[in-house]
């Protein structure tokens, strides 16, 4: 499982690229159109590119779609505190909406995130 760190209050960044098929091949930009919104959840919550606009960006050239979960203020710690202790590992999964799945689907593997404060 990938794990990734991101540091409360800063504009890291956590890139996907995103593959399909067998051998996995980078999606096309004719693909990458068709995504509607794109987000991740994070213990148990949603964070997209329509809730949080800024903290997201996706590039349909390079099949690239980045967060930045440091600079989501509902994952700084207390907001509430249950859902965002700082430190603590999460199983994450990537979800992508598009017009064939508006319901959006799981992308690739879970991977780990873990929000840490300086």
């Amino acid at each position: 499982m990938l794990k990734y760190t991101a540091w409360i209050g800063r504009d890291n960044t956590i890139d996907f690229i995103l593959q399909s098929g067998a051998p996995l091949k980078t999606l096309l930009s004719t693909d990458m159109i068709l995504i509607t919104k794109y987000g991740f959840t994070y213990k148990g919550l949603e964070y997209n590119s329509d809730t949080h606009p800024a903290q997201c960006d996706k590039s349909d050239e390079d099949a690239v779609i980045k967060f930045r979960p440091g600079l989501i203020t509902e994952i700084s710690p207390g907001v509430p505190s249950d859902l965002t202790t700082p430190g603590h590992d999460a199983a994450c999964e990537l979800l992508i909406y598009s017009q064939v799945n508006p319901q959006g689907l799981v992308w690739g593997p879970q991977f780990k995130l873990t929000m840490k404060q300086d």
